[in-house]
This record gives structure tokens, C-alpha cells and sequence, in this order.
């Protein structure tokens, strides 16, 4: 799958905590199918070329990650299920004031938004890359 359409990345910075988000659509804004990926860095220091997995990553680093395929009550989400076979990880292979690149893979957890609930049913992403602009 490609989300290409809007494409983006965001960095935020509050009280010394930095999200970095990484966005895109397969269609269109409108049509909610999506990908989302997240690092939260709750260190001072910004975020450099390396790897951050979902377990055991550097210290104060928080990864997550969500697959909207198009609904309103349904995603797909990594970085928070017990024991995933394949934990999330995003590889960070270039970063600067102007853009962010690299590769990302892991399990993705079937997740009812309305019933706040997370089933064993997953999605495989592998082979994942990103190259998008602040």
C-alpha cells in the first residue's frame, strides 16, 4: 500500500517532551484510510538517525503506530498489545529541520475506537518507508 496523499510530518515540542508524527493518506483526507506513526521523546535532546523499537528502545522514547483502513470506529494499532511476534519498530535513517526518512515494521492490532477494546487480530506491516517534510 502506498499513503502518499498528504503525506507530512509534524514535530511539536511542549515543556521538553518532542512528537514527532508521520502522516499519509492511500486517497484522499476525506476517505480516512491512513497511516500514522509516532515517536514521543519525553528527553531533551531532539531525535537523531537510529533505530526506536517498541520494547526496549532508548530511554524516554515512546513508539506508536495506527492503520485506519477507512472507518470511523475501527483502526489497526501497534506499540501497545502485549508480546506482538513482531513489535513495532521505526528506523530513523535521516532527520533535520526540513524532513525525515526512514523504515518502519510491526504487528498492528485490531482496535474497536467505540468499545476501547484490542483483539489478537492483526495486520503484518513490513517493509515500510517513509520520506516526508516537516
Amino acid at each position: 500500500m502506498t499513503f502518499n496523499v498528504n503525506a507530512m510530518a509534524t514535530k511539536m515540542v511542549t515543556n521538553g517532551f518532542t512528537s514527532y508524527s508521520i502522516h499519509g493518506n492511500v486517497k484522499s483526507a476525506q476517505d480516512l484510510e491512513g497511516l500514522g506513526l509516532e515517536i514521543n521523546n519525553f528527553n531533551a535532546d531532539p531525535l537523531t538517525a537510529g533505530t526506536y523499537p517498541e520494547f526496549d528502545g532508548p530511554a524516554g522514547i515512546v513508539t506508536g503506530a495506527v492503520y485506519n483502513p477507512g472507518s470511523t470506529t475501527i483502526v489497526w494499532g501497534a506499540g501497545l498489545h502485549a508480546n506482538p511476534d513482531l513489535p513495532l519498530t521505526i528506523v530513523i535513517t535521516s532527520i533535520d529541520d526540513k524532513s525525515i526518512k526512514g523504515t518502519f515494521e510491526g504487528d498492528f492490532f485490531y482496535t474497536d475506537v467505540n468499545a476501547a477494546t484490542t483483539t489478537d487480530e492483526k495486520k503484518v506491516f513490513t517493509n515500510g518507508e517513509f520520506d516526508v517534510k516537516f
